[in-house]
């Protein structure tokens, strides 16, 4: 009966393979991690309160969102009109920049504050939205 021996290189080989796809799950999984670590803004944030009044469950509101990678940011956010019906009131995509905890779309300072797993941005001197991740 014939040893069938596996030369070197074929335990080079599958070694290899087998190390390659380890090190990408774990690379992948890294950077999923890094993104959160990096900016807390990072993540999508759906709109729970307007100027301190639960709007969780009514229609409209319950579609709004903040959504970012640390490096863009999607604003989607829909205003109830007295008559019932939604109206889509941001609906655009920029470029965010955090310097030392102050957000910035392009040059303009955004007034965001997170802690936990909220994010309350004061829009103007009359509207205040609070978004849960």
């Amino acid at each position: 009966m014939k040893k069938i021996i596996p030369s070197r290189l074929t335990i080079f080989a599958f070694t290899f393979i087998f190390a390659l796809s380890f090190i990408s799950c774990i690379t992948e999984d890294l950077a999923n991690d890094d993104i959160d670590a990096i900016d807390p803004i990072a993540g999508k944030w759906f709109l729970i309160s307007v100027n301190d009044t639960d709007v969780t469950g009514i229609e409209c509101y319950k579609d709004s969102f903040i959504e970012s990678d640390a490096k863009n940011i999607t604003f989607f956010i829909q205003d109830r009109l007295e008559n019932g019906t939604c109206e889509t009131v941001f609906d655009n995509r920029q470029t965010i920049t955090n310097e030392e905890g102050f957000y910035y779309l392009g040059d303009e300072v955004i007034e965001i504050n997170i802690s936990g797993d909220k994010l309350t941005w004061r829009v103007d001197v009359n509207t205040s939205l609070v978004f849960k991740k």
